[in-house]
């Protein structure tokens, strides 16, 4: 199932795609066959890697999934639209943005980080989905400023010097 429409596909595109239609390269039928095939990916991985039931009918999980099934297709409209090297640098940008796009969200599904699946947890545990995102500080000791780190070693040495109008 598509998660998104070949109007997010056409927003996405930084101005590329504008004016798809049944003539154009690529189409608008080759845009909206590749936001099913991209949802297809998208429901293996909510599936098949973490369980949940699809398609994903939630509101809030269905439109954060909706950037991931755009720039799925947009690689690929952009990759008929300008096959092998043809694309400028502008375009290229924008196609590996995209991609890098992609292939973070499609990362955080399968390891289950991603948002939607933070929200469909939440929803099938009774858990808030920021308790399960964790927070920085907890999750990331590194996170957290020396000043604030109660295990820090203190040592006059290294601290600013003092000049005349500081206050202490």
């Amino acid at each position: 199932m598509a998660y998104a429409g070949s109007q997010n596909v056409v927003a996405r595109s930084g101005g590329l795609l504008v004016g798809l239609s049944p003539t154009t390269t690529p189409s608008l039928a080759d845009v909206n066959g590749w936001l099913d095939e991209v949802g297809a990916l998208i429901d293996g991985m909510v599936n098949g890697a973490n369980g949940f039931a699809i398609p994903v009918v939630s509101t809030d999980a269905v439109a954060a999934l909706a950037g991931v099934n755009a720039d799925g297709a947009l690689v690929l409209a952009l990759s008929a639209k300008f096959p092998g090297d043809s694309a400028g640098p502008a375009t290229s940008g924008v196609k590996k943005d995209a991609q890098r796009r992609f292939d973070k969200a499609m990362s955080d599904l399968q390891t289950g980080d991603h948002p939607a699946v933070l929200i469909l947890q939440a929803a099938a545990t009774g858990v808030s989905a920021q308790q399960l995102a964790g927070s920085n500080a907890t999750d990331n000791p590194g996170y957290i400023p020396d000043e604030l780190n109660p295990t820090r070693v203190y040592n006059p040495n290294f601290d600013a010097p003092f000049y005349k109008g500081m206050r202490t």
